[in-house]
């Protein structure tokens, strides 16, 4: 078993148990897992980096919902996405980065 198919089957797994089960533990595991990927990953697209940091930010979520302290890894998510927009030319705050689908789940996650 490769790394690599050892972590698609571990992603799969967890995205069961998260989405399926709705186990806090497997939604952390899951968004982590995905933040990982996200940082070392240097062939993902901007489209992916964008989907990978959406699905991480609304598991944690979740799990915040259902009682698991997921503060801080929202906190450095919304870091993350504001360099990423950052680095795509979007000016914070404004319209455009209002806008993005990640913050307006940190934005609901954290009021």
């Amino acid at each position: 078993l490769t790394e690599s198919r050892g972590n698609e089957m571990a992603n799969a797994l967890w995205y069961h148990a998260a989405i399926q089960g709705g186990h806090r533990v497997a939604q952390v595991s899951l968004a982590d897992n995905l933040m990982l990927q996200y940082m070392t990953d240097e062939n993902l697209t901007s489209k992916e980096k964008e989907s990978m940091i959406l699905m991480a930010s609304i598991l944690l979520t979740q799990a915040l919902h259902q009682g698991y302290n997921s503060l801080d890894m929202l906190h450095r998510i919304r870091d993350v996405e504001c360099s990423r927009l950052a680095n795509a030319g979007v000016e914070i705050p404004s319209d455009e980065f209002f806008q993005s689908a990640v913050i307006q789940v940190l934005l609901l996650s954290m009021s």
